[in-house]
C-alpha cells in the first residue's frame, strides 16, 4: 500500500474517531457507526504495521484508542460483554506485538502501554462488577507473556 493510501487511511481515522467523540455522551448508539468504522480504519492500518512505524503513523495508539472508545461507549450502554472484549483486544494485540522480533526501544512502548490497558482494564471490572475477569486475564498474561 502506498505512503498517500496510508496517510489518507490514517486522516480517515482521525474524522472517524472525532465524529464519533462528538456524539458519544447524546447518542451513543450513533456514535458506535463511527466508531467501528475508525476500528476499520485502524485495522487497515495494523497490516501495514512496520510501513505505518517507518511513516510515523501511531498505528498502536491508532488501535488501542478505538479499541477504547468502542469499550467506553459499550459501557455507557451497559453491555459489559462487548467492552470486555474490545479491552482484551487491545492487551492481546500489545501481548503480540512484544513477542514479534521488535526493537528494545519498541519493547519498552509496548510494555509501557499494556501497563496502561491493565490498569484501564482493571477499573473496568470494577465499574462492571467483574473483578473475577481482571484475575483471569492477568494470570493468563503472568503464564504466557
Amino acid at each position: 500500500m502506498s505512503t498517500t493510501d496510508l496517510t489518507h487511511i490514517e486522516n480517515d481515522w482521525k474524522k472517524a474517531t472525532n465524529l464519533g467523540n462528538t456524539v458519544v455522551s447524546d447518542k451513543v448508539k450513533a456514535s458506535l457507526y463511527n466508531y467501528k468504522e475508525a476500528l476499520k480504519k485502524a485495522e487497515t492500518l495494523m497490516k501495514y504495521h512496520s510501513k505505518c512505524i517507518k511513516l510515523n503513523i501511531p498505528v498502536v495508539d491508532i488501535f488501542i484508542i478505538s479499541c477504547n472508545n468502542l469499550a467506553e461507549a459499550y459501557c455507557l450502554m451497559k453491555n459489559w460483554d462487548k467492552a470486555d472484549k474490545m479491552i482484551k483486544r487491545s492487551i492481546y494485540y500489545l501481548e503480540y506485538l512484544e513477542k514479534q522480533d521488535i526493537t528494545n526501544e519498541f519493547s519498552v512502548k509496548y510494555l509501557k502501554q499494556l501497563t496502561k490497558q491493565m490498569l484501564y482494564y482493571k477499573e473496568f471490572t470494577e465499574r462492571s462488577r467483574l473483578p473475577e475477569n481482571y484475575v483471569e486475564l492477568e494470570r493468563y498474561l503472568i503464564v504466557n507473556f
